[in-house]
């Protein structure tokens, strides 16, 4: 799993967020979101700033510096 997805999934816990629904913000079908959270999937750049405005993070916030 990437540093990235870590983080992610850290801030929707530490915030108590639902996956599913920062998956529709983010515009990515929940099923996707899930597997880039597994780490089966890689999370596509174009999600980045999207991902950020989601969980209310900095880029940095998300990358973890």
């Amino acid at each position: 799993m990437s540093k990235i997805t870590e983080n992610v999934n850290r801030i929707i816990q530490d915030k108590g967020l639902n996956p599913d629904d920062i998956a529709r913000m983010v515009g990515i079908t929940v099923k996707n979101f899930r597997q880039m959270l597994d780490g089966r999937k890689a999370l596509p750049t174009r999600y980045i700033i999207p991902l950020c405005n989601a969980l209310q993070v900095t880029p940095n916030e998300l990358f973890g510096m």
